[in-house]
């Protein structure tokens, strides 16, 4: 998988568990993100605002907490993963 190009397909599961086994961090999904956001949004005009500078401090947080261990990152991440 191309990193970047790829991780848009990725279900937020998917995302949640290549950053728990570290293959990518918060910081590098967000910027995946607002990297598409900045290259469709011209075209698809689907965003009335972009909040990058608060989506990327969010993921430094993110990361920085995922670093110390103190939460996992599924509560970081706010990701439900109860399979009902």
């Amino acid at each position: 998988m191309g990193i970047d190009a790829d991780l848009h397909f990725l279900s937020a599961i998917e995302q949640g568990e290549l950053i728990r086994r570290r293959q990518i961090s918060p910081v590098d999904l967000a910027r995946a993100y607002l990297e598409r956001i900045d290259r469709y949004d011209g075209v698809l005009r689907a965003y009335i605002s972009v909040c990058s500078e608060q989506a990327l401090s969010a993921a430094k947080r993110a990361e920085r907490e995922i670093q110390s261990k103190r939460e996992s990152a599924a509560v970081i991440l706010d990701v439900d993963t109860d399979q009902r």
